[in-house]
């Protein structure tokens, strides 16, 4: 999963901010297995409570509207996490100039993100479909959508040196995605399965 992915790339003992940490999954991975001290943010006040043993501190706040630099004035942090963050907002790049601000000396941030060319969606796409749903790639919540590269264009827009690009692949017949391949052409079918990517439902970012 990508939380997994995620934690594997956190550093024993380090110091993390978590933004968008929900209840407190990673936290709590990181906190007993790895040591870290961490310090989280989220949106709704019930995630914040069951999130609050494996957090140092926990603010409750939407990231739409919050100074997190004043949030956490004084603070800077070994490597923040944006994981299933930046698609929900309407202006990722003012988080993103936040988490700059916030990070220490050589700090990392780390992104997970859906693929909006994920071969499921392009296939409903194909037949005039562009269903949202109550999660996945096109949770109703989503308001931004991503590639690899406009991924990586709008990271290096803003100032993010990308470190490495990794994926989480998903199978048709494990993605919410029903899109009929044998209605289609056989050459766009095989087209469309072959595309760099037409597997990625999600990337991990290293950027600094």
């Amino acid at each position: 999963s990508s939380l997994s992915v995620l934690a594997s790339l956190i550093r024993p003992g380090a110091k993390v901010l978590d933004l968008g940490c929900g209840p407190g999954a990673l936290g709590h991975y990181l906190r007993t297995r790895q040591e870290c001290t961490l310090d989280g943010v989220t949106l709704r006040a019930v995630e914040a409570e069951l999130a609050r043993p494996s957090y140092r501190r926990m603010e409750v706040a939407n990231l739409e509207h919050c100074d997190l630099p004043a949030l956490f004035a004084g603070e800077r942090y070994d490597q923040i996490v944006c994981a299933d963050v930046l698609e929900h907002l309407s202006a990722p790049e003012r988080t993103l100039d936040a988490c700059r601000a916030l990070l220490a000396p050589g700090g990392e941030l780390l992104i997970s993100i859906p693929n909006a060319a994920y071969a499921g969606l392009v296939a409903e796409l194909m037949h005039g479909e562009f269903t949202y749903r109550e999660e996945g790639l096109l949770d109703r919540t989503h308001l931004r959508f991503f590639t690899r590269q406009s991924l990586t264009r709008f990271l290096q827009s803003h100032g993010w040196g990308l470190q490495s690009l990794d994926t989480i692949h998903r199978t048709m017949h494990e993605s919410e995605f029903k899109a009929n391949f044998d209605q289609m052409p056989p050459a766009v079918a095989s087209y469309l399965l072959s595309v760099p990517d037409a597997l990625t439902y999600q990337f991990i970012a290293q950027a600094r």
